[in-house]
């Protein structure tokens, strides 16, 4: 079941999207409608998780391309596409983590695209890991590294760890070559969580050091620069 939340502050823009949705969407899918960005937000930063957001950009109290920095913090995994009947704001849009621009009146078509990108892109964004006690759908955005640790592997996420009982390697191989690197014989880092880098550590967003190994060094400090590149567009 695909999750999809529209918020703007227009209650008949809400309406026109969603009945479009209705005619393109050929997968089961639940939609929350927000017309109050406050309540919008306050359920992002409650836990609520959405594969796809469509966010206004001119709202009556708030930017939606701050509330859009809130949602990739919150639920990384989400796909924005914006929607605007104003150019005003594009520029702004390349500070975020984004799929899609539409400008409003929506065309079907172009809607229809950017539901396509947004699908894909949220089929390949998770494994499904079976752990000692439950299966759990992991997704790729949620981890900041993974350390080897005798036979299992702990995978560290924003505010857990996991215990894989399984060795480092066979993760590896599950996981994305574009976001995830081995920078050591028992550490793989998430590209996308590197805040900083020297010779021997790579500073991940939870403030931990994790250790580069010589024969690693120079792929990995390239792999980093490039995705701080990348993020620069975005």
């Amino acid at each position: 079941m695909v999750s999809i939340s529209i918020c703007d502050d227009n209650p008949k823009h809400i309406q026109y999207i969603h009945d479009l949705l209705s005619k393109l969407m050929k997968e089961p899918f639940t939609a929350q409608l927000f017309s109050d960005e406050k309540e919008f937000i306050n359920a992002v930063r409650s836990g609520e998780k959405f594969d796809i957001v469509i966010l206004d950009i001119i709202l009556n109290n708030a930017n939606g391309v701050e509330l859009a920095k809130e949602i990739n913090r919150c639920n990384p995994q989400a796909s924005i596409i914006f929607v605007s009947g104003s150019l005003d704001y594009v520029q702004d849009i390349y500070e975020t983590k984004h799929i899609y621009f539409l400008k409003k009146p929506i065309e079907t078509e172009k809607l229809a695209l950017a539901l396509q990108k947004a699908l894909t892109r949220a089929k390949n964004s998770f494994i499904m890991l079976n752990l000692k006690a439950s299966i759990r759908k992991l997704f790729f955005d949620e981890i900041i590294y993974l350390e080897n640790m005798n036979k299992i592997t702990v995978i560290y996420l924003d505010n857990e760890t996991l215990e894989y009982p399984k060795k480092l390697k066979e993760l590896e191989d599950m996981l994305p070559k574009e976001q995830f690197i081995r920078c050591h014989k028992s550490f793989i880092i998430n590209l996308e969580k590197a805040a900083e880098i020297n010779k021997q550590y790579i500073t991940m967003s939870n403030k931990v050091l994790v250790p580069i190994s010589k024969r690693h060094q120079k792929e990995v400090r390239e792999s980093i620069a490039k995705n701080f590149i990348k993020d620069e567009y975005i």
